[in-house]
């Protein structure tokens, strides 16, 4: 995992974004906002692509989801970051489910996106399994950038009982 001072950076050492507060500014619009606060979800797709050994460029991941029209600004279309994940070359599953479900869907995936609301507004994260129940959790909020927990302590802590959960599983 990461090493010190990790609210400071943006990136772990083994190439995860871990913490989207830190691009403030212009230098990475995305879909006319800054990505501190609007990029989880091109952030989210970054990391499940890197997660899965498919090398690109994580400005090259920004640049292209921004191209994508859609009528919505944010947060970045389901569908929209589904069919882009595939045009990657990866087969993901896509589920709807309550709280209640996601913890045994996920245990069946190596990694994975969901779209929940962390502290009321919605937001994109991914999640690589480390080792078996265990998960490994990037760019979640403050304080919580790059963290590894059971599935089960995640949800309890993060997902509202009943709130219905998006995810893509590869």
């Amino acid at each position: 995992m990461s090493s010190k001072n990790i609210f400071t950076k943006i990136f772990s050492d083994d190439g995860y974004i871990i913490n989207q507060d830190l691009m403030e500014g212009n230098q990475y619009q995305y879909r006319g906002c800054p990505s501190s606060y609007n990029g989880c979800g091109w952030i989210a797709a970054y990391n499940l692509l890197h997660a899965n050994n498919i090398n690109i460029y994580f400005d090259t991941v920004r640049l292209e989801l921004d191209k994508i029209h859609s009528n919505n600004g944010w947060p970045t279309p389901e569908d929209m970051l589904e069919e882009y994940i595939k045009r990657k070359g990866l087969s993901p599953e896509k589920v709807t489910t309550d709280t209640t479900s996601i913890i045994d869907i996920t245990n069946k995936y190596n990694s994975g996106i969901f779209q929940y609301n962390e502290d009321g507004t919605p937001h994109y994260i991914a999640f690589v399994k480390t080792s078996p129940n265990i998960f490994r959790f990037f760019n979640v909020g403050d304080y919580f950038t790059d963290k590894e927990m059971t599935m089960e302590k995640f949800a309890k802590d993060h997902f509202i009982a009943n709130d219905s959960i998006y995810a893509l599983f590869v």
